[in-house]
């Protein structure tokens, strides 16, 4: 397997982003499929042919998805939604508790260090995950020339949902403002970028496949505890890794890696040239709070 992952962990979330990545398991509302991924909303079931996507979604979505403020106003639900500590949602209080209500979204992130983060939360956090696998995508934007299979539809939800908080789509007073606040801290620490209804196989570059004991590359230096602290007993990559992912949340994560790097940089003589790069944008989300099974 080629050694891309390191790569994508150099790069933030931004229109001009190429790829980006989602994990997803056997449990997940969106599973990969022959077809690629499919939202869980009953209007995407079905194979639709390229010419019956291209017309009917391209009119329904006009000259863009954040110009849609309905479109937009379903990001929380879908982000809160995701959440394991979600017990209500007032944008969708009929949805009986302990079921996810439909979406027209599919999650996945620009950040390299987010996607590492999760993979490790879901293998110890969940004992009867055996196995997480992550998918490269290609973004929306950025098709070869020449481009013949379907085109997906995407957006960066951090950005698209403050552009309608300063546009008073929600208001201070509103008493789900504090849900989409919340969404949108999400978004910012996850660099989640969200496919509407499909992300298409053409567009799923690769897929690899995590345990507890194997992983599809060797990840980088930063993300690890120095050899001589890695515990005797067990040799599992988790158990290496600079932050506990069953305690610590997303954040936490972020900044101990963010350390790590720098240690390293300043051991390498890097520091004083800047050598130092950023990991994304870090932060203060709680565990409870990153949660997601889309």
């Amino acid at each position: 397997m080629s050694l891309w992952l390191p790569a994508i962990g150099q790069v933030t979330g931004t229109t001009r982003q190429r790829l980006v990545l989602r994990v997803h398991d056997d449990t997940s509302i969106s599973p990969l499929t022959s077809s690629g991924f499919i939202a869980n909303d009953p209007r995407f079931e079905g194979r639709a042919s390229r010419r019956e996507w291209d017309l009917t979604q391209r009119q329904f979505v006009g000259g863009g998805l954040r110009d849609r403020p309905n479109l937009i106003r379903s990001i929380p639900v879908h982000i809160t939604s995701g959440w394991a500590s979600r017990q209500y949602d007032p944008f969708v209080s009929f949805v009986p508790d302990n079921e996810t209500p439909p979406s027209s979204w599919i999650s996945s992130t620009g950040s390299f260090e987010w996607a590492i983060w999760e993979i490790a939360r879901r293998l110890t956090k969940f004992p009867d995950r055996d196995e997480v696998s992550l998918s490269v995508i290609r973004t929306a934007r950025h098709y070869p020339p020449g481009y013949r299979a379907p085109r997906g539809y995407a957006i960066w939800a951090e950005p698209a949902m403050w552009h309608y908080i300063e546009r008073k789509l929600w208001d201070s007073s509103d008493e789900d403002y504090p849900t989409v606040i919340r969404a949108t801290r999400f978004a910012k620490a996850s660099q989640e970028l969200l496919w509407y209804g499909r992300i298409f196989a053409s567009d799923v570059i690769q897929t690899s496949t995590w345990t507890r004991w194997e992983t599809p590359i060797d990840l980088p230096e930063e993300f690890l505890i120095p050899p001589k602290h890695r515990p005797r007993a067990g040799r599992r990559w988790i158990d290496w890794l600079v932050f506990d992912p069953e305690e610590e949340g997303a954040g936490e994560a972020m900044e101990k890696i963010s350390a790590r790097r720098l240690q390293l940089d300043k051991s390498r003589g890097l520091h004083e040239r800047g050598g130092e790069q950023s990991a994304g944008p870090i932060v203060s989300v709680s565990s409870s709070d990153t949660e997601s099974s889309y």
